[in-house]
């Protein structure tokens, strides 16, 4: 299927060039899409260069959405693909760490000149011929990530880069220009936003290098600019292990071994969504500690929502116990539920409130423990109170 949809990603890519040259523009494939090409790698991104302005684009694509007129870029939509569309520039100085503070036409030599990485500055015609305007084919070859030019000058341009060299040497498996490396050391960190830090980890976890990444982050000492970490050499065993994983489960294995009150206040000023913050407590709460749970705790918890994460969780952290954790995996997946609920209770005459939750978990405790196996024997204990308060019965005098 991603083979199936890299190929109409790489039609559409052509059509959009090719209507761009039947008027009278040059056109070029640019960027990861030729470098990942020539790489063998798959890619559903494909982005264009090209001489024509964005009105001129707009023009001649009636599905055209204008995503940053100011720095000449539009997006066309193409039987279901979005195909990024730049106009050769030469950009101003950049005075936020981010943007440039003006643009203005330019060739292809100086739209290169403006680009991160050299492996990303290489430009690929309809028949296929590349041009590389800054070496980038010699560092493809030999697997090395430099930036062009100054990499110091690169790197205060847009401060990200420095992640993304970080995450590009990651997926790519390519070493870092020494001279490269040493400006990632020397950038101030600040200046980037929280969503563009994790982006770059979200698709370093979903490419399953995010173990690289945290060793390269680890080694040019940016580690804390991501997210704090206690013990890196056993976060470094987790992701190693987890592979290609959500975001919430790395940001969990980098954040290990941190005090509770520390990474809780941390995932808090995450811009995280509610569902990747319980999971990060989950796995950080409970999945570091599952296989060593009471009974009735480890068969709650898998019989959560986040079952299967606690176990790969845990079974990264100690993977000897792997067969075990499958298996109690198993067990609760196929066990029936509690045989009381809320709605038994209140036929036998407690109120509702908080106090018949607490009864439940109670209840389902020693269920779950086997130390009362079935039905009659909750319902005898419910009745006896010995596990609720009399004020939660009807009727009490309390």
């Amino acid at each position: 299927m991603n083979d199936e949809r890299e190929a109409r990603a790489w039609r559409a890519g052509r059509a959009v060039l090719q209507a761009l040259r039947a008027a009278g523009f040059q056109a070029w494939f640019v960027g990861g899409c030729v470098r990942d090409r020539l790489l063998g790698r798959p890619c559903l991104d494909i982005d264009l260069a090209t001489d024509a302005e964005p009105e001129q684009v707009a023009a001649l694509f009636p599905r055209c959405i204008d995503v940053g007129k100011r720095f000449r870029v539009m997006r066309v939509l193409w039987e279901g693909h979005d195909i990024e569309v730049a106009t050769l520039r030469s950009d101003g100085p950049y005075g936020d760490g981010r943007h440039p503070e003006s643009v203005r036409p330019g060739t292809l030599a100086e739209d290169a000149q403006r680009r991160d990485f050299t492996i990303n500055a290489l430009y690929e015609d309809s028949e296929g011929r590349i041009l590389d305007p800054v070496g980038g084919l010699a560092d493809l070859r030999a697997g090395v990530l430099r930036a062009i030019g100054d990499p110091e000058a690169r790197f205060t341009e847009d401060r990200l880069r420095v992640l993304r060299a970080l995450r590009l040497a990651a997926q790519l498996s390519f070493t870092i220009d020494p001279r490269t490396a040493d400006a990632v050391r020397r950038m101030p960190a600040g200046g980037v936003a929280r969503e563009r830090i994790l982006d770059e980890l979200r698709k370093a976890a979903s490419s399953g290098t995010a173990a690289r990444f945290f060793a390269l982050a680890c080694e040019l000492g940016r580690g804390d600019d991501i997210a704090p970490s206690a013990e890196p050499e056993r976060a470094a065993r987790l992701l190693e292990r987890l592979g290609p994983a959500p975001l919430a489960v790395v940001l969990a294995a980098w954040l290990c071994g941190l005090p509770e009150d520390r990474w809780r206040a941390w995932i808090f000023c995450q811009p995280l969504s509610n569902a990747e913050r319980a999971l990060i407590q989950a796995l950080l709460t409970v999945g570091l500690r599952l296989p060593n749970l009471a009974s009735a705790e480890r068969r709650r918890a898998l019989r959560s929502p986040p079952a299967v994460e606690l176990v790969a969780f845990a079974a990264a952290d100690e993977p000897e116990r792997l067969p075990v954790l499958l298996r109690w995996l198993a067990q609760e997946s196929a066990a029936s539920p509690c045989p009381l609920a809320a709605r038994d209770l209140l036929a036998l005459g407690y109120r509702p409130g908080p106090e018949i939750g607490r009864l439940l978990r109670a209840l389902e405790d020693a269920w779950l423990s086997g130390s009362l196996p079935g039905r009659a024997e909750l319902e005898a204990l419910a009745r006896c109170g010995l596990v609720a308060h009399g004020s939660t019965r009807r009727g009490s005098q309390h």
